[in-house]
Order: structure tokens, then C-alpha cells, then sequence
């Protein structure tokens, strides 16, 4: 059966048994756990963001002070954009692995954990040397080949020597295209995944480029109320200071005020004492004038009375003296008669005229 090299690999780290022997795996291993420099898969991987991978050892190798440099393309990565990676030891031993002896015609496909207990336990298709030919024969036929003279039981040359045989090269060249293939597929998945990421990546940028204008707009906004608010302080820093200066005047205005209430107030005091005063000293003045002009008013009265009693017997004693004359003229005859008849006439005009005084008396009273 010829052999299958597409999925042969070098394994280092995972197990005391396996290491540093190669398997022929049932399926590939992805190609960023294998180191793109040795060709060996370890349990930690350097992946490089020009996508190629390197185990410890090669990365080592490429180390500058910057970081690294990858030594298929040159690109520089630094530190900080080495993505190390670790193969778990459990996930890779359960991979499908064929037996070493697939060369001499093993079909066993067991996990890589168990393919030590079958090589060493229980696969039948170990080779060895003949000591006669030095042919490569199977263990198990050596003896029948040997009686055969060496003929028989013979295992094909580029079963076990792929290498040395022009089928062999072309075995590894056909293993080397299916090999360059799965990777190549791994690349377009890769590239696949890098661009999904990248269109991911766009959107993101958007949205972020969205949530920046959004902040910058915001930002903005946020300055504008900040003057505003700035010119709202100095409006009311100035409206303060004015109140202030208006609370000033208004408390000298009251204290002025309170000083005229106070001046007002003792001014009405000082007018209601002089007005009490005045009505007091008018009160008295018009008393005493009362009581001075009662006292001239009754001299005066008893005058007006003993002038008006002259005049009135003055004028009595005229009228009779008048009227007896006339008489006198006219009736001589009659002078007792008329004696009588004029101090009648004098009591009565008498009478009359002190009637006339008692009457104009009591008008002037009233």
C-alpha cells in the first residue's frame, strides 16, 4: 500500500511517547498550529499578524528588539501583536491517526493517545531486515522468505522508500499538492474569516464614527449651554451686584425716611403743643376779653340805663311841658283838669319809654 504523506506531522510537547515521532493524521491539523518555519506542531504556536505561524523555537529565532520579524514576507510585529496560542494536549490526542506500520500495510486508524499501545501491543505488520538479502520483510514472514531463497514475501521498495524511487517522489509531490490544497483551503477560510471580520470590522467603525459624531454633536451642545450658562452667571453676577447696590440706596432711603418720620413725628409733637398752647393761651385770651368786656359791657349798661333815664324824663317833662302849653293855649279853663291830665300823661309816656329800653334790652341779650 503506498503511503500517505498529506497529513504527516512532527509532534513536540504533548506526550514522553509521541514526541518528536510523525504521525499520519486522518484529518489536517489547522495550519496556524503548525510551525510555517520546521514543519513541527507544538503545544504553543506564535501567530503573527501576517498570519504565519511559528513554534517557540523558530519565534526565538526571529526576535528583534521591536518584537519580531517574520522571516517569510520581513513584516515587523511587535510584542503586543503576537497572538500565542496553546494546543490543548487532550484535543489533539484524540485526533484519528493511522499506524506507523501504514507502510507495510496497517489499516488500523486509532486516537493518537492509544497509537503507542497499538504499535507496541498489537499491530501484526512490524518490518525487519533480512540477514541474508537485507530486503526490508515483515516479521512475521521472515522465515518463509528466507526458505524461498530470498524470493518471496518481499515488501515493495517504494512502500518503505518513497523517497529513494521515482513513484516515491511523485507519491511526495502528489502528498506535497494535496498538502499546499488543505492549506490553500485554510487560507480562503482564513481570508474568508479575515474579511467577514473585516466587514464586521466596518460596521463597527461606522457605528463608532456614528457615536462619535453623536458625542461631537453632543460636545457641542454641551459648549453651547456652557456659554450660555456663562452668560446666565454674568447676567446674574450683574443683576446681583445691581440689587446689592440698589438694597444699599433702599437702606439709606429708609434710613432717611426714618429720620424724617422721626423729625415729622417731633415736628407734629412740637405743633400739637404749640397748637395746645395757642388754643389754650387763645382760650384764655378770649376769656379774659369776655370777662373784661362783660365787666365794661355792665358799666357801660348801667351808664346806657342812667343816661336813658335822664333823657327819658328829659323828654317826658318836654312832651308834657309841650302838651300843657298847647292846652294852656287852647283851654285855660281847665288847668286842674289838666294838671291831672299831664302827670297822667307823663306816668304813661314814662311807662312806654321803659317798655321800649326792656324790649331793646332783651334783643341785644338775645
Amino acid at each position: 500500500m503506498p503511503p500517505t504523506l498529506g497529513h504527516r506531522y512532527t509532534l513536540v510537547g504533548f506526550s514522553d511517547e509521541l514526541n518528536w515521532r510523525t504521525l499520519s493524521f486522518v484529518d489536517p491539523i489547522p495550519s496556524y498550529r503548525v510551525c510555517q518555519a520546521c514543519g513541527i506542531v507544538s503545544r504553543m504556536t506564535a501567530l503573527l499578524p501576517c498570519l504565519h505561524s511559528f513554534c517557540k523555537k523558530c519565534y526565538e529565532q526571529c526576535r528583534t528588539d521591536e518584537g519580531c520579524c517574520c522571516p517569510h514576507d520581513g513584516q515587523q510585529a511587535c510584542r503586543e501583536d503576537v497572538d500565542w496560542r496553546e494546543y490543548p494536549v487532550d484535543q489533539l490526542l484524540k485526533r484519528k491517526v493511522k499506524c506507523w506500520n501504514e507502510d507495510q500495510g496497517c489499516e488500523i486508524v486509532v486516537a493518537a493517545s492509544q497509537l503507542g499501545k497499538h504499535f507496541s501491543k498489537e499491530c501484526d505488520k512490524h518490518s525487519t531486515s533480512c540477514s541474508k538479502c537485507s530486503t526490508v520483510i515483515l516479521c512475521s514472514d521472515i522465515c518463509m522468505h528466507i526458505q524461498s531463497k530470498c524470493r518471496d514475501h518481499v515488501i515493495p521498495v517504494e512502500s518503505w522508500s518513497p523517497i529513494t524511487s521515482t513513484d516515491g517522489q511523485g507519491a511526495v509531490m502528489n502528498a506535497l499538492n494535496e498538502n499546499i490544497n488543505a492549506r490553500a483551503e485554510e487560507m480562503k477560510e482564513r481570508f474568508d474569516q479575515v474579511a467577514n471580520a473585516n466587514n464586521a470590522q466596518a460596521i463597527r467603525l461606522n457605528e463608532v464614527y456614528h457615536c462619535l459624531n453623536i458625542i461631537k454633536e453632543a460636545a457641542v451642545e454641551i459648549q453651547r449651554r456652557n456659554n450660555t450658562l456663562d452668560n446666565l452667571a454674568s447676567s446674574i453676577e450683574a443683576i446681583r451686584e445691581i440689587l446689592i447696590e440698589h438694597a444699599e440706596k433702599l437702606h439709606k432711603f429708609e434710613g432717611a425716611i426714618n429720620k424724617a418720620n422721626e423729625t415729622l413725628k417731633s415736628g407734629l409733637e412740637s405743633m400739637k403743643l404749640a397748637v395746645e398752647k395757642t388754643e389754650k393761651a387763645t382760650a384764655d385770651f378770649v376769656q379774659m376779653q369776655l370777662r373784661e368786656f362783660a365787666s365794661k359791657g355792665g358799666t357801660l349798661n348801667k351808664l346806657l340805663r342812667k343816661e336813658f333815664d335822664i333823657a327819658t324824663k328829659t323828654i317826658c317833662t318836654n312832651c308834657t311841658e309841650t302838651v300843657a302849653s298847647i292846652l294852656q293855649e287852647k283851654f285855660g279853663k281847665l288847668t286842674d283838669s289838666l294838671e291831672i291830665i299831664l302827670d297822667k300823661i307823663l306816668a304813661l309816656s314814662t311807662m312806654d319809654i321803659r317798655r321800649h329800653e326792656f324790649f331793646e334790652t332783651s334783643s341785644h341779650t338775645i
